[in-house]
Parts: structure tokens; sequence; C-alpha cells
């Protein structure tokens, strides 16, 4: 983002960036269309000289996950209107398009996770744990499984290069780390982490 662009801003929600440093996403409200959450898609190929390539708005006031997928060719923004996750094709940079959308019974997602090579998508919901999405064919995603065991809230999701391992934290103060193919067969127990009693138990 530019100097230049800084007056028009209201609030940054969400940035993120391939590990290659090529590619980065900004979501923010801006100033001039507060009814819709901005999201600007960056070429740092040249860093004395980033270039905005284009421009996608989200329907909302918010903005609660963003994530892209290495090769930045697949980016998926979840709304703040519980309506779901857009998956986008960012595969030509200057011309993004939505190609799908990810909701699986009104869960509520708040967060996203996408594997390194953009094939599998992790959302945390509010409602209904951890859903476990195929993204191989973006246009037609199917939901695999839900990591729910009793998590609520789920706030913030993280996936292993491989995207075979899934790390979630809820509002109950508790982080959970499991192989996403146990998920897939419905053993979606893992290795607690957070607040523990003296003898172990968490809390």
């Amino acid at each position: 983002m530019t100097k230049a662009d800084v007056d028009r801003v209201g609030f940054i929600y969400q940035i993120t960036m391939t590990p290659d440093g090529k590619t980065a996403l900004v979501a923010y409200n801006g100033l001039d269309e507060p009814e819709a959450v901005v999201v600007e898609v960056w070429d740092l190929r040249r860093k004395a000289h980033p270039a905005r390539r284009s421009t996608l708005k989200v329907p909302g006031s918010h903005l609660y996950g963003l994530s892209v997928s290495a090769d930045g060719k697949t980016a998926v923004a979840v709304r703040n209107d519980d309506t779901g996750a857009i998956v986008w094709d960012l595969t030509d940079p200057a011309h993004p398009a939505t190609v799908a959308e990810l909701d699986h019974k009104d869960h509520a997602e708040r967060t996203a996770a996408l594997s390194h090579d953009g094939r599998r998508v992790v959302l945390g919901t509010s409602k209904g744990g951890v859903d476990v999405w195929d993204l191989g064919d973006r246009t037609k995603p199917v939901h695999r499984a839900t990591m729910d065991d009793d998590f609520r809230d789920v706030y913030a999701v993280a996936l292993a290069r491989n995207g075979d391992l899934v790390l979630a934290a809820d509002f109950q103060g508790r982080a959970t780390l499991g192989p996403v193919t146990a998920v897939e067969t419905g053993q979606a127990g893992g290795s607690e982490a957070g607040p523990r009693h003296g003898d172990g138990r968490p809390q």
C-alpha cells in the first residue's frame, strides 16, 4: 500500500503474503465505500516499486480471515455475515475471479488456512468446529469432514506445509493439534495444548 492510499483507508482488517514474498493481499474498510471490505492484490517482485494488480470488494463491514496459497493462485476470504468463505482464483492477478463459496450447515466461518499447494483449506467456525475442504477443483469444492469434538468459537487455524496437520484454537483457551487424515476418517481427536491442571488434565 502506497503513501497515497492512506487517506482512503479506515482500518486494515487482514494481510497475507506468499512465502516467496512476491504476492500480498491487503483487506481494509475503504472510507469511500463503508458498506464493503476492499481487498487489494499486490505484486511485490520489485520491492522498491510494489504494484497493485487488482481490487476486490466483499460485502459487509469486516473480514474475519484471509489466506493465500504459496503460489499465489488461490485465496480464501471469510466474510463477517455468516454466509461462508469466498474462494478466489488469482492465476491472473490483474483479473481475479470468484470461483466458489464455502458454507457448511451454517457453521458461521471465522478464520481460514490454506495448504501450501492450495488444494486444501480448513475453516474455523463459531458453531461447528473446524471444517476441512478439498479445493482440488476450485470451482467444485468438496466438504471432506468436520473436526468438532467439543470445539466452539474457533478463532484461529493453521495448516502444516503439506496440509496434513491442523492446529486450531478456540475461545475456551485451548489449542488442539491433529492430523487431517484422522479428521477425514471421523477420528477428530488430537493433542490438546493450553491451560492444564497440575496433574496434566486440561482445565
